[in-house]
């Protein structure tokens, strides 16, 4: 769930959008189940309720029918806390002299679900206090088997904390208030946050946030607002050939979501060489269909250098840093406490190589995580490959055609001697363009492109030759 949205009720309506983790093992005591029922000795729930303090502990001390009956009237009677280990003795002992009814003792907590809105933070064993038997029975979780689960997804083995763990802050109800209740004992304008959910797209993301917040208006009490966290992407189809193009795809993914196929290599020079997906779907929630076709077209190269693999299948570079690392990349200077010192994360992966053989992703930025826990970037530029010198076939005169004499040279030795080479006079046009500038794609034997580092320096940085 990536973004948070808030809708401001002002009447008793909650707007759920993912289903609420099961809050085992809370430490709140369960609603009368028999608030003017009789169900002992001519009193119900109510009556219980309003006898003194001494009188109402002993009778819900003494019969397990009001303790099972009037858990909420009883509870503050028995103990909260459960044992801290499920291995405790405790649970060989009878639990109805100790604990309420239906007590539930929750352990071994981890990540279950098979999508990212899916996910909870669910006991995988517990005792519960049995009032029929005076014992704890063992409950285990039986933990569906996912296919085909989101990458990276933390499921079975990754242990959490679950989300009733959560409070409301230092100054706020410790129940969740209900709307326009008083509240002139609390300060005006305060916010309180309540019902914590799991939220998160990664690994990273991974959190507790509240579904719903109270903010107190002196003049009109507790004002609620309830959180709706919008559905983590859906993963792409595996082929653009998937039926599932013909669908609605409002329903299922967010707005503006691409999926991309067939890639191929693109770019007429290795230092331009790139992998493209030549065609994919793009999900517009406001066309008709939904899902958009789009083709790239790709211009033809004129003489590319030899071994090019100019529209051969490729795999693109990874977005996902090495395990260990920040799913996003960090700032320059953002503490790193929470990660190893010494660690180095690698980001912004792009093609680099100079021949088929050497095509490899590399990144070009880096963050390492120093000893004063802010994490340092550094940048690499990658290496550029030269330019192949051979004559184009279709070059009609016998003269030089490139020039990598006059590398490192200062463009105006370099002008000279490209001139003084020009023995037919065919070269027409000689252009002086710093590095990295944007530059037309035409193509003109008649033209040589001289690239130099800076217009102060004019250092030559790449072999001229004609194009």
């Amino acid at each position: 769930m990536t973004s948070l949205l808030l809708l401001l009720l002002v009447t008793a309506m909650f707007v759920q959008v993912l289903p609420l983790p099961s809050v085992v093992g809370a430490t709140g005591f369960g609603q009368d189940t028999a608030d003017d029922v009789i169900i002992f000795d001519g009193m119900s729930c109510n009556d219980i309720k309003s006898k003194p303090w001494k009188e109402k502990k002993r009778i819900c001390r003494k019969n397990k029918e009001v303790q099972s009956s009037c858990p909420q009237t009883c509870g503050r009677f028995f103990k909260k806390r459960c044992p801290s280990k499920i291995t405790s003795r405790i649970f060989e002992k009878d639990c109805s002299k100790r604990y309420q009814h239906n007590r539930q003792c929750d352990y071994d907590y981890k990540y279950t679900g098979c999508t990212w809105d899916d996910l909870q933070c669910t006991s995988q064993q517990g005792y519960t206090c049995d009032y029929d038997s005076s014992s704890w029975n063992l409950a285990t979780t039986i933990i569906e088997q996912c296919i085909d689960p989101p990458k990276d997804f933390p499921v079975y083995e990754t242990k959490c904390t679950p989300c009733s763990d959560s409070k409301p802050a230092k100054g706020c109800p410790k129940k969740e208030p209900t709307i326009q209740e008083e509240c002139s004992a609390y300060e005006n304008d305060l916010t309180c946050a309540y019902d914590f959910m799991i939220t998160g797209c990664t690994q990273d993301e991974l959190q507790c946030s509240p579904t719903s917040y109270f903010t107190c208006e002196q003049e009109q009490g507790w004002q609620r607002i309830d959180a709706l966290y919008p559905p983590c992407p859906t993963e792409c189809p595996s082929t653009y050939k998937s039926s599932e193009f013909q669908d609605d795809c409002s329903e299922k993914y967010e707005d503006n979501r691409q999926c991309n196929y067939d890639y191929r290599y693109t770019g007429c020079t290795w230092n331009e060489l790139e992998c493209t997906s030549l065609q994919g779907y793009t999900c517009d929630h406001d066309e008709l269909p939904t899902w958009q076709h789009e083709i790239t077209s790709i211009q033809e190269c004129v003489n590319p250098p030899k071994g090019l693999p100019v529209l051969g299948d490729c795999t693109p570079c990874s977005d996902l840093p090495a395990e260990g690392c920040p799913t996003k990349p960090p700032t320059n200077q953002e503490e790193c406490s929470d990660f190893e010192n010494g660690l180095t994360c690698e980001y912004q992966f792009i093609l680099t190589g100079c021949t088929p053989d050497d095509l490899t992703c590399s990144p070009i930025s880096f963050f390492t995580c120093e000893q004063d826990q802010l994490w340092q970037q550094s940048l690499a530029s990658p290496v550029r490959c030269p330019r192949d010198t051979q004559c184009p076939e279709d070059w009609p005169v016998s003269q030089q055609c490139a020039w990598p004499e006059v590398r490192d040279m200062p463009y105006e030795e370099a002008e000279r001697i490209i001139r003084d080479s020009d023995t037919e006079d065919y070269v027409k046009n000689i252009e002086k363009i710093v590095e990295g500038t944007y530059v037309t794609e035409d193509y003109s034997l008649q033209r040589v492109r001289v690239f130099v580092n800076n217009f102060v320096e004019n250092i030559v940085v790449e072999i001229p030759m004609v194009g």
